[in-house]
């Protein structure tokens, strides 16, 4: 069964989802990852998917999709990890899931413009800047905007 309720799990999503994945248990992957970005939780009131990264049977890394907005084909993503956890394996199951399962017309993620790894690695990844809200981050940094729509996955 599949990880999402309402979607059906196929050959397709066995194939792109790589074992070290963790996808039947969004609840142990949303507290891991609210327990290192704070304020999170109050972002999953409405719903969300989890998708963890477990390396030696433990949780290293973990990304929620939250603030659905079916009418609007949107979606933000947040993730938290601790060392090389954004792998390409990861981030193509990661667009899987946001394009061809959730149906998505876009993805958003929101970090700390101070944050210069996550800035790389989203680059890297496929998502674009965006746009900077000053002083949004923590009331001293600026937040960097990052966005993906289907078109700069598939070309």
């Amino acid at each position: 069964t599949s990880p999402i309720p309402g979607v059906t799990c196929n050959m397709r999503w066995a194939m792109r989802c790589k074992p070290e994945l963790v996808l039947n248990r969004p609840r142990e992957v949303a507290d891991w990852v609210c327990a290192r970005i704070p304020g999170m939780e109050a972002c999953l009131a409405r719903g969300f998917v989890g998708v963890g990264i477990e390396r030696r049977g433990k949780l290293v890394g973990g990304f929620l999709f939250h603030e659905m907005q079916e009418d609007r084909g949107s979606v933000m993503l947040s993730g938290a990890g601790t060392g090389a956890f954004l792998i390409p394996e990861v981030i193509d199951c990661l667009k899987y899931i946001a394009f061809d399962v959730m149906c998505c017309a876009h993805v958003s993620t929101r970090n700390s413009a101070e944050n210069h790894r996550a800035h790389k690695a989203l680059l890297r990844a496929g998502f674009r800047l965006e746009g900077v809200q000053r002083r949004a981050w923590d009331g001293v940094h600026d937040a960097h905007i990052y966005g993906m729509n289907p078109e700069d996955v598939r070309g």
